[in-house]
């Protein structure tokens, strides 16, 4: 490649946490998971999420504060301890957070991810602030990806132009959100492999 056709590196990296730095089960077999008697999982995930997941990861309703009433509402207080266990359902996964650690070396790395204030406050225990530079919990932010408020808070946050950070997601409505702002965006799942992921971040000038 001439060196004219180099591209500068980014002046920080943004990454997404589920599917890309972790794993975990989706929202409903979590709780199935909780051992609750028949039926009473999936009538619980209903009144959990189906109305409130998109205003509780928009910083918009405290899910801390809606799992307890939930929980009361449905009578389940004997089962309260292991029903808030299941947000800590996850597993960081190692070979992302090797990459992660050697992108940080060379360029200023920020969690950008959706995330309601429970299972915020269960990363934030698993040590994810030292993990980054930053962190940007969508419900800390006030608005939720593929929404590009989000994105424009996060730059607006770091002091950048859009199109000096490049952000890493799984989903593909995330990805094109973040690109219709002017960030550099590639979508990835770590099922892809990290030497993907390497090559994709090699494209930006950032040896992993």
């Amino acid at each position: 490649m001439p060196e004219s056709d180099v591209r500068p590196l980014p002046r920080a990296v943004l990454w997404d946490a589920d599917g890309v730095l972790q794993s975990g089960p989706e929202r409903v077999p979590r709780l199935l998971s909780a051992g609750l008697p028949a039926g009473v999982g999936e009538a619980l995930a209903e009144d959990l999420w189906t109305s409130a997941w998109d205003d509780a990861v928009a910083g918009r309703w405290d899910m801390v504060e809606h799992v307890e009433a939930t929980i009361r509402a449905h009578g389940l207080d004997d089962h309260r301890e292991v029903l808030l266990a299941t947000w800590e359902q996850v597993e960081t996964l190692p070979d992302s957070l090797e990459v992660l650690a050697r992108v940080r070396a060379q360029v200023p790395c920020y969690l950008a991810t959706n995330q309601d204030t429970l299972r915020m406050r269960t990363m934030q225990q698993m040590g994810y602030d030292e993990l980054a530079d930053g962190v940007f919990y969508s419900c800390a932010v006030g608005a939720a990806k593929p929404d590009p408020v989000f994105f424009e808070r996060v730059a607006d946050a770091l002091g950048e132009d859009p199109g000096d950070l490049l952000f890493v997601d799984d989903m593909a409505e995330n990805v094109a959100a973040a690109r219709a702002v002017g960030l550099h965006a590639e979508q990835w799942h770590f099922t892809d492999g990290v030497e993907a992921l390497r090559v994709t971040l090699a494209e930006h000038g950032i040896r992993a």
